[in-house]
């Protein structure tokens, strides 16, 4: 009977993670698509970091995107919503894993912005739990690459 109790538990504590994670995503996109800083700031942590995969399996070809810390969110944010808008993104979660206060959300994930399209999109999240919150630090897209 432990033993299966053991089991509930680990399973419920996973559904949880998985709610936590769907309400930062949720809160994050929602941000774009109703141009509400505070939605998107708040699921930020004081750092991300984004990385391209350059449409490629290859980890060779994957390329750094961005770095940001403290005010450069704030900025980088105030862009996106003045300039890539407007927004609509959907998302299913497809896998999750967490270890310690550390976690990575795989979602596929349709949507738009003012300079490009998206469909069906593998999207790899980063999450670090931060005062006891769960909050975004980085993100792998692959289907996308940098400017030249």
């Amino acid at each position: 009977m432990k033993s299966k109790l053991s089991v509930l538990a680990i399973l419920l504590s996973n559904i949880s993670f998985s709610q936590d994670y769907l309400e930062v995503l949720s809160d994050y996109h929602k941000g774009f698509a109703k141009t509400n800083f505070t939605l998107i700031k708040n699921s930020i942590s004081n750092q991300l970091n984004m990385i391209n995969g350059n449409y490629s399996d290859d980890p060779s070809k994957w390329q750094a995107h961005q770095f940001l810390s403290g005010t450069s969110i704030d900025e980088w944010i105030n862009m996106m919503l003045e300039n890539a808008g407007p927004f609509q993104n959907s998302f299913e979660i497809k896998n999750h894993n967490t270890r310690n206060n550390a976690a990575i959300v795989v979602t596929n994930e349709t949507g738009r912005n003012k300079f490009r399209e998206w469909k069906d999109e593998e999207v790899v999240y980063y999450f670090g739990k931060v005062e006891n919150t769960w909050k975004l630090t980085g993100f792998f897209i692959k289907n996308l690459k940098n400017p030249e």
